[in-house]
């Protein structure tokens, strides 16, 4: 199929939902990474100061949260310095819902230490908060990546057996748990045990297809994507391939992807496209724009308490928790 895609006002206009309209910036790769860099897209601020706040803010937040909320740092899940996490409302009864978030940054950046802006909030509702560090590129692949975001939720559930989860996570923390949902060559995946107890998946703005990446230099000169294996990763392309456990799941297993009206409109598209695969599979989904929200700014006001983004995740975490003890009873 010819991919013939247009831009106006902001917004893509794609024939047919075709997954490929990315490819007539393909040979323009400084337009392809303006595309797909969340940065370029902040309207009325200055960018830079825009993401300079995001980390004060979140740096704040999380040392206030590690102050007022009981928590346990630095838990090791595995045999790597990164391999850390931490577990915040650890005076919680065991049956607590739990949150589990995976930060962004490019997979080459981002840290635990800035990435508690829910955690207060959370709290507030009687959730534990699980966030967690990781082994970053260029040291370790993608697939290795995706591994110990995995291997991670997995020795946290088996910590708290007793409790419904909720994955989230932001940018390419939210990739990063796609892959839990798709069969990779290489990728483990969680027991079909641990998967019915997985209540729901809130994510925020992540690259839904890879494939551009090989083209962003900046990106990929630390993840060093090959072409043979970037389709594995990307789960607009990988819907077929959902490990069967997770059909076992149907109906309790929920979704709901966020992103901001000052997102890049590509992974807009991506997003809503790939929310209609989900929902098409038989899968309970939720796609929601948030307007006047950018790609900084949708964790930024996790802080607020009456925030959309705030609410939207409170009555997400509280729904399928509950849903899930239902449905378990």
């Amino acid at each position: 199929m010819d991919t013939k895609a247009k831009k106006e006002s902001g917004k893509l206009n794609i024939v047919d939902n075709d997954v490929d309209f990315w490819k007539i910036w393909e040979s323009n790769p400084k337009e392809l990474e303006r595309q797909f860099a969340p940065i370029m897209w902040i309207v009325n601020k200055d960018k830079k100061e825009t993401y300079d706040t995001h980390i004060k803010v979140s740096t704040i937040e999380t040392v206030k949260a590690r102050e007022c909320v009981p928590c346990k740092l630095d838990v090791s899940y595995g045999n790597h310095a990164e391999k850390v996490m931490d577990i915040y409302g650890t005076d919680l009864p065991s049956s607590a819902p739990t949150l589990f978030f995976v930060h962004g940054g490019y997979w080459r950046s981002g840290k635990k230490s800035w990435s508690g802006p829910m955690v207060r909030n959370a709290y507030s509702w009687g959730v534990r908060t699980i966030v967690i560090d990781y082994p970053l590129a260029p040291q370790a692949r993608l697939g290795t990546i995706c591994n110990a975001t995995q291997e991670c939720l997995s020795y946290a559930m088996q910590m708290f057996p007793e409790s419904t989860f909720v994955i989230a996570g932001h940018s390419a923390g939210a990739q990063l748990l796609l892959s839990l949902f798709h069969k990779i060559p290489g990728v483990m995946s969680i027991s079909d045990n641990l998967k019915k107890r997985v209540a729901g998946a809130f994510l925020i703005s992540p690259p839904y297809d890879m494939r551009p990446v090989i083209g962003i230099r900046s990106i990929n000169k630390a993840l060093q994507l090959k072409p043979e294996e970037v389709d594995q990763f990307s789960a607009v392309l990988t819907v077929s391939q959902i490990h069967p456990g997770w059909f076992q799941n149907q109906g309790q297993v929920e979704f709901s992807f966020c992103s901001g009206e000052h997102d890049p409109p590509a992974l807009i598209l991506q997003g809503e496209m790939y929310a209609a695969m989900l929902k098409q599979a038989g899968f309970s989904v939720n796609f929601r724009i948030i307007s006047e929200y950018d790609h900084f700014t949708l964790i930024d006001n996790m802080v607020d308490a009456h925030s959309e983004i705030t609410n939207t995740l409170k009555n997400f975490v509280l729904h399928c928790s509950e849903s899930k003890k239902k449905a378990n009873l």
